[in-house]
């Protein structure tokens, strides 16, 4: 591992030549970078909990870091519970006496929900939560509800419906009135679900990998990504984190990263089913199964469907290469005390940006006009890198006095 520090105005003109912007530096700043192998961040895998945590199948974080997940069971035998791991690591049942929980999600409140996905197509139930896991069933049986996800407006909940005969996306309203979403002969298996930064809403084949973005309020599908599968198992879960969605390949036992314009990648996995860590390109992973991000959306949780494994995928931002190459926009002034300028080519266009800290966190993400002022009061002292979402290489340092 090479270590990097500059702590002096002479080393940051140095790795700011080509940005052409001159510097002072108050004594109080100190900044610090890892470079790993040439690059600014690398994934590394590690067990979380585990084997045996119990949890198997959809994975939720809550705002304090708490993981949700649930245990998809057996539905002719029940036995499913609904677990939560605290910050600590400590493994707790939350919610019992299910046949077989599938989907979570969080409404705007921060109450939990989830899917009971039983052996018949007409007893499947959504269920409300409150904070000592007591459930209330929310809504009607909505036949085939296997995932769920709350509109980033409103609470309306939106479930992924995967019966023998009929795959959809319904809407349930919070009076209870359930309406159908989309209906498309392409959804072959729906579960996962996820939201990009757009509010462009994504659902996941399980029985064929296929990925699709949900267009002109559900009347169509646009085809994104397919991720290979093995038999009938294709996608567990999907989610979205720092400008990809990431999905897991349950059945060939890797973890992927989609771009939203389509690009798939290999993320995580060797493919051989095991509980390696290290390294995400040599770990390894069993069926895994739910994915969820944190709030700084730097790291991954997913559930390993063989052994009830969680798994930890930290510093996924994946795709911060060279800090150097020329970009068409430019940040003033610079170093900054309140308000800060981003100037890019296109006048008219709003970009969505990302702002890590010297240690590679995600500390701020804004929505932005060209010359609008962005209020960064709020960050500390220190360097820090502006990040457009989807646009490769842009990458444009500034310091906060």
């Amino acid at each position: 591992m090479r270590l990097f520090l500059f702590n002096n105005i002479r080393e940051l003109h140095k790795i700011n030549n080509r940005t052409k912007q001159n510097y002072t530096m108050k004594t109080r700043i100190l900044t610090l970078f890892l470079l790993i192998n040439g690059m600014l961040f690398s994934q590394n895998v590690t067990t979380l909990v585990g084997p045996n945590s119990g949890i198997n199948d959809a994975i939720v974080v809550d705002s304090l870091g708490n993981i949700y997940g649930s245990d998809f069971g057996v539905s002719t035998t029940g036995g499913s519970s609904v677990y939560k791991i605290d910050t600590a690591g400590n493994v707790s049942t939350f919610s019992t006496g299910y046949s077989s929980c599938n989907g979570l999600a969080f409404d705007h409140q921060g109450n939990l929900y989830v899917v009971d996905f039983t052996s018949s197509n007409q007893d499947h139930q959504v269920y409300k939560l409150d904070q000592n896991g007591a459930k209330t069933a929310y809504g009607p049986k909505i036949p085939g509800a296997s995932g769920i996800i709350f509109d980033p407006f409103s609470d309306t909940l939106y479930v992924s419906q995967y019966t023998s005969s009929s795959n959809s996306i319904s809407k349930l309203a919070p009076d209870g009135t359930v309406s159908l979403y989309c209906n498309h002969s392409l959804l072959n298996g729906p579960v996962g679900m996820a939201y990009d930064d757009q509010y462009n809403l994504y659902v996941a084949n399980f029985s064929d990998g296929e990925i699709y973005k949900v267009t002109h309020a559900g009347d169509s599908l646009e085809f994104i990504g397919k991720v290979p599968k093995s038999g009938s198992w294709g996608i567990g879960f999907l989610t979205y984190a720092s400008g990809y969605l990431y999905a897991t390949g349950i059945g060939v036992h890797k973890i992927y990263q989609i771009s939203t314009n389509g690009v798939v990648t290999e993320f995580a996995g060797t493919g051989n089913p095991g509980n390696t860590n290290g390294n995400a390109q040599n770990a390894e992973f069993n069926r895994p199964n739910g994915i969820a991000t944190n709030k700084n959306q730097d790291k991954l949780y997913i559930s390993d469907y063989g052994t009830k494994n969680i798994r930890l995928i930290s510093d996924i931002i994946s795709d911060v290469d060279d800090l150097d190459k020329e970009v068409q926009w430019s940040v003033y002034p610079n170093p900054v005390s309140n308000l800060i300028t981003i100037e890019f080519s296109d006048l008219q266009s709003r970009q969505q940006i990302q702002i890590y800290n010297a240690n590679g966190q995600l500390v701020k993400t804004a929505t932005i006009y060209s010359q609008v002022p962005l209020d960064v009061s709020d960050l500390p002292s220190g360097l820090y890198l502006i990040r457009m979402v989807n646009k490769r290489n842009s990458r444009l340092k500034f310091i906060k006095e």
